[in-house]
C-alpha cells in the first residue's frame, strides 16, 4: 500500500479571487485574505506551508521563492478551467467537502437538523414515481 498523497494548501491573492472558490469547491484547503498586501501573503504562506497563487509576476522572484522556501504559480489565462486544469494541474480531491465562503470542512448533520436551514424541496423526501 502507498502513502497517502497530502492534497496542496493555497493561499490566493485578490487578483485571482474568483478561483479561491473552485479551489473550495474542488476540496482544497484554500486561504483567501482580501486585504492582506503581498508580505502578509508570503507570510501566511511560509507559515503555513501554502502555495501562493496569483497574477503577480513580482512574488515569483522574491527571495523566498528563489531559495526554494515558498512556492508561487503564476496564474496567466482568465479561463477558470485553464487556471486550475492547465496551470495548477488539479484535480478535485473530496468536491463539496470545504464551505466556498470561510474555507472550513463540511460536517454532516442529521435532516431534521437542518430542515429549518434550507428550503423545504430541500429537506423534504422525494416520492419516486
Amino acid at each position: 500500500m502507498g502513502t497517502p498523497s497530502i492534497s496542496p494548501k493555497f493561499v490566493v491573492d485578490v487578483n485571482v479571487g474568483r478561483l479561491a472558490k473552485w479551489l473550495r469547491i474542488m476540496g482544497y484547503d484554500t486561504l483567501f485574505p482580501t486585504h492582506a498586501e503581498d508580505n502578509e501573503l508570503v507570510r501566511i504562506a511560509l507559515r503555513g506551508g501554502r502555495i501562493i497563487v496569483t497574477r503577480d509576476a513580482g512574488m515569483a522572484v522574491r527571495h523566498a521563492v528563489t531559495t526554494g522556501r515558498l512556492r508561487v504559480v503564476l496564474i496567466k489565462s482568465d479561463d477558470l478551467k485553464s487556471q486550475v486544469i492547465g496551470t495548477l494541474q488539479l484535480g478535485a480531491v473530496r468536491q463539496f467537502s470545504r464551505c466556498i465562503r470561510c474555507n472550513q470542512p463540511l460536517e454532516g448533520i442529521p435532516r431534521d437538523l437542518a430542515a429549518d436551514r434550507v428550503p423545504p424541496y430541500v429537506s423534504t423526501p422525494q416520492q419516486s414515481s
